[in-house]
C-alpha cells in the first residue's frame, strides 16, 4: 500500500515490439503444453522438444512465469500449473457473490470513515484483494484489485487468520518465515499467535505500520452462515489519520456492520 498524490495518468505507450509479443505466444504454448501433460507435468527437455525451442529460452520463459505465479517447479526441472490461474479464477468467477454481499457495507464505511476499504479473500500464503473503494482523500494508498497482502503483517490477511481453525493457520504460518516488511512488523511465529488470540477475542485486526511505513490499517474477518471466515474487510489510510483510537472506534463499527454478513437471500 504505497500512499501517493493521485495525477492524470500517462499517456498510452507504443504498441510493444513484435519480439515482445513472439514471447508472449511463446509462453501462451509453454501453459498450454503443461495444461495438457498427462500428469499435468513436463520436464523441461520435453517442453523444448515439443514447441522446438531452445532449452535456455525455454528455461528462461519458464522462470519469468514462475515467478509471477503462473508455474511452479515441482522437481528437477519438471514443471505444472502454477496458484495464480487460481486466484485469477476466484477473481472473476467465485468470489462475485462475496463482493456483492460486501460492497454497500464499503460503501458506508468509505462514507463513514472518509477513508478507503478493501475486500480481501484467503489465498496460498497471502491475502487475495479482490475489491476496493478508494476515499476522496487526495492522499491515500494504492492497493488494487488482483494484488496481495501478507498474512502477518496486514490487518486483512491477521482478521482472517485469528478466525481461521488451528490446523489451517498452523499450515499457513509454516510455509515460510514471517518476513520483516517494516521495522513494527512480527516476525516471531509465536509471538504471531498470541497476537491473532487477541485479535479473535477483540473482534478486528490492527496494522500499525506493520506492512508499510506510515499506514494504519483496521480490518474484520467475515464469517460464512457456517461460522467458516471467507474473507475480511478493511480500512485503511495513512497512520496520521488512523490513529490506534481512530482504528479501534472503526473496527467496532465494522464489527456492527458486518454482523449480519452474509444477509439472507431476497
Amino acid at each position: 500500500m504505497t500512499f501517493q498524490m493521485l495525477r492524470a495518468p500517462d499517456r498510452m505507450q507504443t504498441p510493444r515490439r513484435k519480439a515482445k509479443i513472439q514471447s508472449l505466444l511463446r509462453a501462451d504454448a509453454i501453459l498450454a503444453a503443461i495444461a495438457s501433460a498427462p500428469d499435468g507435468r513436463i520436464k523441461l527437455s520435453e517442453l523444448s522438444a515439443k514447441l522446438g525451442l531452445h532449452k535456455n529460452t525455454a528455461f528462461s520463459l519458464l522462470e519469468t512465469l514462475r515467478a509471477l505465479g503462473y508455474v511452479d517447479q515441482v522437481q528437477s526441472r519438471q514443471y505444472r500449473l502454477g496458484h495464480r490461474f487460481f486466484e485469477l479464477a476466484r477473481l472473476s468467477e467465485a468470489d462475485v457473490d462475496i463482493v456483492q454481499q460486501a460492497r454497500p457495507i464499503m460503501l458506508r464505511m468509505v462514507a463513514l470513515a472518509n477513508e478507503s476499504s478493501s475486500l480481501g479473500v484467503p489465498a496460498t500464503n497471502r491475502v487475495l484483494i479482490i475489491s476496493t473503494i478508494e476515499s476522496s482523500q487526495g492522499v491515500r494508498g494504492a492497493r488494487y484489485s488482483g494484488r496481495h497482502s501478507p498474512y502477518h503483517a496486514s490487518a486483512i490477511g491477521k482478521a482472517i487468520l485469528a478466525f481461521l481453525p488451528a490446523a489451517e493457520r498452523d499450515a499457513v504460518l509454516a510455509i515460510g518465515e514471517l518476513e520483516r516488511l517494516t521495522p513494527k512488523t512480527l516476525t516471531s511465529k509465536q509471538t504471531l499467535v498470541r497476537h491473532l488470540e487477541e485479535v479473535a477475542r477483540r473482534g478486528y485486526a490492527l496494522s500499525l505500520e506493520e506492512e508499510e511505513l506510515g499506514a494504519n490499517a483496521v480490518a474484520v474477518p467475515l464469517l460464512s452462515r457456517m461460522g467458516e471466515v471467507v474473507g475480511a474487510l478493511a480500512i485503511w489510510g495513512p497512520a496520521p489519520r488512523l490513529t490506534r483510537d481512530r482504528l479501534a472506534g472503526i473496527g467496532g463499527r465494522l464489527m456492527k456492520e458486518t454482523a449480519h454478513f452474509p444477509s439472507e437471500p431476497p
